[in-house]
């Protein structure tokens, strides 16, 4: 079964972004980079990407994510749902064992990861 554990968006500043998550809602850093801020809940994971550096050019949400227990199964389950896979952050072949972006029929983008991944990059314990 798939767990909702991450939540990506892009801001114009992300450092004052993360700011007002941290102070409202008493999240912590959980990890940084030049160009993103991953906060946690303890459960959940935000990151925060900055939006001039990116290639869309949007603002707000871009993806989200679920903890799966067994990669090949789930990849079964949505490519026979009508899901589409779409890539990996990483473009190597070991992390596509660990992580997944897919595209749902409704066209939102989402990842499929396990605690392997979830564990440094989320920063969330699993």
């Amino acid at each position: 079964m798939g767990k909702l554990r991450h939540i990506a968006l892009y801001a114009d500043d992300i450092e004052a972004t993360a700011g007002f998550y941290q102070k409202v809602f008493s999240m912590e850093r959980v990890r940084q980079l030049d160009y993103v801020i991953t906060l946690s809940d303890g459960l959940v994971s935000l990151a925060i990407v900055d939006a001039r550096k990116s290639k869309s050019g949007s603002k707000g949400l871009d993806h989200i994510g679920f903890l799966v227990d067994d990669m090949e199964t789930t990849a079964a389950k949505l490519e026979a749902s009508g899901g589409v896979h779409c890539g990996q952050i990483s473009k190597t072949v070991a992390d596509a064992k660990v992580e997944r972006k897919y595209r749902a029929p409704d066209g939102l983008v989402f990842d499929i990861v396990t605690s392997e991944h979830a564990r440094p990059v989320w920063g969330i314990p699993v």
